[in-house]
């Protein structure tokens, strides 16, 4: 072995391997690895995944409601009340097409990381249509929003809509992580009045 070196040992212990294991050191090409499928019946249908416009929650459940917690992603949001914004309401320059309905959040971050709630992927329902949040007003009234939330933190955000004057809203749609469909829906009772 003294004189073979490292060099002509490895080769020499390389091409004593399997060919599976190591191709290129001569002889024949590998044959094509073989994929065996074996497809059993089953009567049950696959699990159905929740879409963007239903809830997250099980079937036969009742909708959480005001004061309830609900979890969706990284977040737990507790819907601390709702209400028509008043001047003292800092909501920025713009003046709202309608009027603006403000829906007051606790969001804390259950997971293990950082993270960021957007207000935006909030969504409040009224007469069965969806009506997005006002991102610009949401950056005048919940600066803290647009920062991560540490883990067992929470933070307390107002999410403003931009809706026609005298809307009553029925639900709010919340998104606790922007890369899956699943919300959750939080019922509103009509409040605010």
């Amino acid at each position: 072995m003294r004189g073979i070196g490292r060099l002509g040992l490895m080769v020499f212990v390389s091409c004593a391997l399997p060919m599976p294991v190591l191709s290129g050191c001569g002889g024949s090409e590998p044959a094509a690895p073989t994929v065996t499928v074996t497809h059993t019946e089953s009567s049950a249908p696959p699990p159905a995944r929740p879409s963007a416009s239903h809830s997250a929650q099980l079937p036969g459940a009742t909708t959480p409601g005001i004061g309830e917690p609900v979890r969706d992603g990284s977040f737990q949001f507790v819907v601390q009340g709702v209400r028509r914004a008043s001047a003292a309401d800092d909501v920025g320059p713009l003046e709202p097409d309608g009027e603006r309905i403000l829906v007051e959040l606790t969001v804390t971050n259950i997971g293990l990381q950082p993270a960021r709630f957007f207000n935006d992927s909030a969504s409040l329902v009224i007469d069965g249509k969806q009506h997005s949040a006002d991102t610009m007003a949401s950056v005048y009234l919940s600066p803290e929003s647009a920062e991560d939330i540490q883990p067992g933190l929470s933070i307390d955000v107002a999410t403003p809509f931009d809706v026609p004057v005298g809307s009553v809203p029925e639900a709010i749609l919340l998104d606790g992580d922007i890369f899956d469909s699943s919300v959750i829906r939080v019922d509103l009772n009509g409040a605010p009045r």
